[in-house]
């Protein structure tokens, strides 16, 4: 089960009774509530950040939790990954021994220098694209559109026909 995340207003209380009132982590823990090894993970981050109470202080919240994850900015659009062509994947794999497999592989060695999904993810997204109700997929009803007469498929139990209410048999 992932660890919950700890508030900024909480994590600044735990930054300022360090640094402004110089408790110590049990006394913090026991002030705020929250483990001894909590406060010892958010204060070296802090550290490791440069950060210090009169730093801490005037931020938001959102400048102060992108402070301590050490990112710079929101993620550019360039790290995420490529999308496949689902509707081409879609009339591959109606070709004899295509597999998604195969599809996989070669939209991932389509883009050699770009982040591709893996094998799984590529399954799973192409799994929800198929099912979206929107999509207008080809129907399974079992009609078959021939250019020349057409015949009817029977199957043994239909091949018996009632007249008048009775069974007989053909």
């Amino acid at each position: 089960m992932p660890a919950h995340r700890m508030s900024m207003l909480k994590l600044k209380e735990v930054l300022r009774l360090k640094w402004a009132c110089g408790l110590s982590h049990r006394q913090i823990s026991r002030a705020v509530g929250i483990s001894v090894g909590a406060i010892s993970e958010y204060a070296a981050q802090a550290s490791a950040a440069g950060l210090d109470w009169t730093s801490v202080e005037p931020l938001d919240d959102d400048e102060l939790e992108r402070r301590l994850s050490g990112r710079s900015a929101p993620a550019p659009a360039t790290t995420r990954r490529v999308v496949p062509d689902y509707a081409w994947i879609h009339r591959e794999l109606r070709r004899k021994g295509v597999t998604l497999q195969l599809l996989w592989e070669e939209y991932a060695q389509a883009h050699p220098s770009a982040r591709t999904y893996r094998y799984t993810q590529f399954c799973q997204l192409y799994k929800e694209w198929v099912s979206l109700p929107d999509r207008k997929r080809p129907s399974v009803s079992g009609s078959i559109s021939t250019a020349g007469a057409s015949r009817s498929v029977r199957t043994p139990l239909q091949r018996i026909r009632c007249r008048r209410g009775r069974p007989r048999a053909k």
